[in-house]
């Protein structure tokens, strides 16, 4: 009889990114991103430490939303 494997449930997994990456992504400066996150911009965020962490999912959904003719908000 061989024993099955069995390890962690592969989950999808959501990436977390600081303020200063999601500005980098979003080529705007990291206050506009911490003005986002108080206005509710992203659907998800956490908050560890003394920062906060957005997860991969909200950006792209931020990015689905925004406007397609703002140039800062392009993706290259």
């Amino acid at each position: 009889m061989t024993k099955k494997e069995t390890g962690p449930a592969t989950l999808n997994q959501d990436n977390l990114f600081t303020t200063a990456e999601v500005a980098k992504r979003l080529k705007c400066s990291v206050p506009t991103v911490r003005m986002y996150i108080k206005k509710g911009k992203f659907k998800r965020v956490a908050f560890v430490g003394k920062q906060f962490l957005v997860y991969e999912s909200s950006i792209e959904e931020f990015l689905r939303k925004s406007d397609p003719m703002n140039p800062k908000m392009r993706i290259d």
